[in-house]
């Protein structure tokens, strides 16, 4: 099982477990003792989970659904808030985790928040693919995605106003050859650094509320122009208002809908073209963008249908408008893709892109199949698990 899966299945497991126990007698609501070896057998607490839920549906002569589910995607969850009577907390005395990271993914959008990635089975990842067009007499080979190497720094603790920050160097590559000329070429590359730290009730709106700020500085070379473009680019992240995350009433789908405000500024740095956001040699940028992640949850789904859980749809759409020319224009990037493996590092990914490219702001109306890489490893060995997953991890157990 993967991160995001393996999350849904503990926590339904432990919304049911609460008020029974397994066919077999097995405490499913004490996860120490389903550890092998430090880690949780997964298949053992779903094989649990499945006979429980057997037990129930034969005593009630109905199905017993999925209650409590999270949501499904990168939005970081909070520890459970301590007592009001709780003494004043000293921020710098708090618990924290540090992580290094290394991350393979297709954007921006297909991250989210570096302080919580997207997990690898629900991401669209990095894409390669080649084509033969005997039509036009035309080879195609694409690489589209990101690497990054992100430092992430987590406070454990529901009082800090502080959240966590991450900081990450990163390249991005979009490159579409084509062997016929008579077809455009896409050739870029993007070299940047991104900064992201996250405050808890900022607004004074309650502690479940948060909101993430992230900046990025990058350069973006356009091979096929030959001009190289400066950006820099402003993100607010609200996991609040209409942000919303849970399961589509009556259906094992969950979703994580994800909005957010961008300023965007560039310039050309190195040549007498101009962009084609504003007409002119820099433009500004301003607008809203969404994320909606959809994917199969439910573990109780029978065995002939288990393969629905390897499949995940992204839609991404961002609308903006352009300060110096006072022009408008969107970016849609949609995906659904089918994991071949069970930890979501490798997928066949069909996907349909249409306005203006971000980085370059060439003109894009794309459908494509392509086989993606996904993959977050962290540089100290073991799973690449969310900060707030190895926060509680690193707390002190019971007689520590």
């Amino acid at each position: 099982m993967t991160a995001a899966i393996n999350s849904l299945i503990v926590v339904g497991v432990l919304a049911g477990a609460t008020c029974a126990q397994a066919a077999d007698g097995a405490d499913l609501s004490n996860l120490a003792t389903y550890e092998k070896n430090g880690k949780l057998d997964l298949k053992a607490l779903e094989r649990d989970y499945r006979r429980q839920q057997a037990g129930a549906a034969d005593k009630k002569g109905q199905s017993q659904p999925l209650k409590n589910v999270p949501h499904f995607g990168s939005v970081l969850k909070r520890p459970v808030a301590p007592a009001a009577d709780a003494p004043p907390v000293n921020f710098l005395a708090q618990p924290t985790v540090q992580s290094l990271a290394f991350i393979l993914r297709k954007d921006f959008s297909d991250i989210y928040l570096f302080t919580n990635p997207t997990p690898d089975e629900d991401a669209e990842g990095a894409e390669f693919s080649w084509t033969l067009n005997k039509a036009k007499n035309d080879r195609i080979w694409t690489a589209n995605g990101m690497a990054a190497l992100a430092y992430t720094y987590f406070v454990n603790d529901f009082n800090s106003p502080i959240i966590g920050f991450s900081l990450a160097p990163y390249v991005q590559l979009a490159k579409e050859i084509h062997s016929n000329p008579a077809n455009d070429d896409t050739d870029s590359i993007t070299f940047g650094g991104t900064g992201e730290v996250g405050f808890r009730n900022l607004f004074g709106m309650g502690r479940d509320t948060s909101d993430y700020f992230r900046i990025r500085v990058a350069a973006t070379d356009d091979r096929i122009k030959d001009t190289k473009i400066a950006h820099i680019t402003g993100e607010w992240l609200p996991v609040w208002g209409l942000w919303g995350a849970g399961a589509i009433p009556g259906t094992p789908i969950a979703y994580n809908f994800m909005p957010e405000i961008k300023v965007q500024y560039s310039t050309i740095v190195d040549s007498t073209n101009t962009l084609a956001f504003s007409g002119r040699q820099e433009a500004l940028r301003i607008g809203p963008q969404a994320t909606l992640l959809l994917g199969f949850y439910d573990i109780t789904l029978p065995d002939t249908l288990q393969f629905l859980r390897r499949i995940t749809a992204n839609v991404t759409f961002h609308w903006w408008t352009e300060a110096y020319s006072s022009r408008t224009a969107t970016w849609l990037s949609t995906s659904l893709t089918y994991n071949l493996d069970d930890a979501g590092n490798l997928a066949v990914s069909a996907s349909y892109k249409r306005g203006l490219n971000e980085e370059t702001g060439a003109s894009t109306d794309l459908f494509k199949i392509a086989l993606t890489g996904k993959m977050c490893a962290e540089m100290t060995g073991g799973q690449c698990k969310s900060l707030t997953q190895k926060a509680q991890d690193a707390r002190p157990g019971p007689g520590t």
